[in-house]
């Protein structure tokens, strides 16, 4: 018998940018190095179209350069992301909701699940939750 742990982070925030235009923040990724200080490099591999099944690799400070693969993309609205490694499969999604009556809100769920996953959630969980904090901040500053 195989046990398997699943440790998720939640970081939710609101915005006074529309949704439109957080979700064109969001959803170029490239982008992500100069709005966050989460990301180092980011690039889609392929035709630079964020959709499901594009690969994306990345690299954040004090990480090594990982690929996530995009599971799941709803336009406008969000997109799910997944990176698989020894024993951990690490899940991100990101979510764009509108706030009325104007603004935004952005929610991201970093989740890990597998034989490991309660042990990194342990190691790395202040940096985890440091990190989308950083994210949420930098994607939804209104400048």
């Amino acid at each position: 018998m195989t046990f398997v742990s699943k440790v998720s982070f939640l970081f939710s925030l609101e915005s006074s940018l529309s949704a439109d235009a957080l979700w064109e923040r969001v959803r170029n990724i490239e982008e992500w190095p100069e709005r966050t200080a989460s990301i180092s490099s980011a690039e889609i591999i392929g035709n630079g179209t964020l959709a499901t099944g594009s690969e994306i690799v990345m690299k954040q400070p004090g990480a090594p350069e990982s690929k996530w693969f995009v599971t799941e993309y709803i336009e406008g609205n969000s997109f799910t992301y997944e990176m698989r490694r020894a024993g951990l499969v690490t899940t991100a999604h990101h979510v764009v909701e509108s706030e009325l009556p104007t603004g935004s809100s952005l929610t991201l769920i970093f989740a890990m699940q597998g034989r490991f996953a309660k042990v990194w959630g342990v190691l790395m969980g202040r940096k985890i939750r440091k990190f989308l904090q950083l994210e949420a901040e930098g994607l939804t500053k209104a400048s």
